[in-house]
């Protein structure tokens, strides 16, 4: 890797949204340990979510949050790797 690691609060994530979806590659920032579930980061995304992802190394498969649908949350870690899946009128970028 090259560069260093931003300050806290500094780290801005560019996300695509449109019909069909777009898929954004993203990662919990290290200063964000309020989001504790994939529900807590789909409501701080706000409007156009369709889907969290995490690759799950021990199912080798994909584990997916879909908003409205709780029995699919799951817990975040920080600095893990995401997917983040979004529909028009998404923001632009996050957080």
């Amino acid at each position: 890797m090259v560069g260093n690691v931003p300050n806290p609060g500094r780290l801005t994530f560019p996300l695509y949204s449109g019909d069909p979806a777009k898929y954004n590659p993203i990662s919990l920032p290290l200063d964000r340990s309020d989001l504790h579930t994939a529900a807590d980061l789909a409501t701080d995304v706000g409007t156009g979510v369709a889907e969290v992802m995490v690759y799950q190394s021990s199912d080798r498969d994909f584990k997916s949050y879909i908003p409205g649908n709780l029995s699919t949350d799951f817990p975040l870690v920080i600095g893990e790797p995401l997917i983040l899946v979004l529909n028009s009128g998404s923001p632009n970028n996050w957080p």
